[in-house]
């Protein structure tokens, strides 16, 4: 059975910030706007993370990724 670990990344349209928090990592925190937060999904993939869920909440967008373990 394959296993996963599990982690969160949040953005906010109308400050233009968010989090990720990532299994065993501690929060980051990030700025900028759209292409910025597309520079950092694209980073979480080259990591071997992919996008699990996405939803909405107010003028948040909240990721769940995931990786293979």
């Amino acid at each position: 059975m394959t296993g996963y670990e599990f982690g969160m990344v949040t953005w906010s349209i109308s400050r233009d910030k968010g989090t990720v928090n990532l299994a065993g990592t501690a929060e980051r925190l990030c700025r900028g706007g759209v292409s910025d937060i597309v520079e950092v999904l694209t980073g979480l993939g080259h990591e071997g993370w992919d996008v699990a869920a996405c939803t909405t909440g107010r003028d948040y967008l909240i990721w769940t990724m995931r990786r293979q373990l």
